[in-house]
């Protein structure tokens, strides 16, 4: 892989933000779903130039741990990414987690997506 080459193998692209409830969340593919996971696979959230997004932060919610390390940002960019560890100790494991944001004009907010993956 070059250089600044995005892997493929999840990318949840951050398009815009929304209001559901009074509350402000991410406009988001698949709202921030990964459901069809394997072993290894890399997780990539990139924040479109024009969603109105300034950056995020990834924090686990609850389930089970399906990350190698903790999701963390892309250096030199605003986009994160997180590598699926090599071994699941269920036939499919589910994390929850929660991507705190802060939009260009300085609004904060919170969205609840959730990762699966099969062994």
């Amino acid at each position: 892989m070059e250089k600044g080459q995005i892997p493929e193998d999840h990318i949840i692209y951050i398009t815009g933000i929304k209001v559901v409830g009074g509350k402000k969340q991410l406009e988001m593919t698949k709202d921030g779903d990964v459901d069809d996971a394997h072993k290894n696979d890399t997780v990539t959230w990139i924040i479109e130039p024009e969603s109105g997004v300034k950056e995020i932060q990834y924090s686990k919610k609850t389930g089970d741990d399906v990350f190698k390390d903790k999701p963390a940002k892309i250096q030199g960019s605003e986009n994160w990414k997180g590598k699926i560890k090599d071994r699941l100790d269920k036939q499919k494991e589910e994390e929850d987690y929660t991507l705190y944001f802060i939009t260009t004009n300085g609004d904060k907010g919170d969205h609840d997506p959730k990762i699966s993956v099969n062994n």
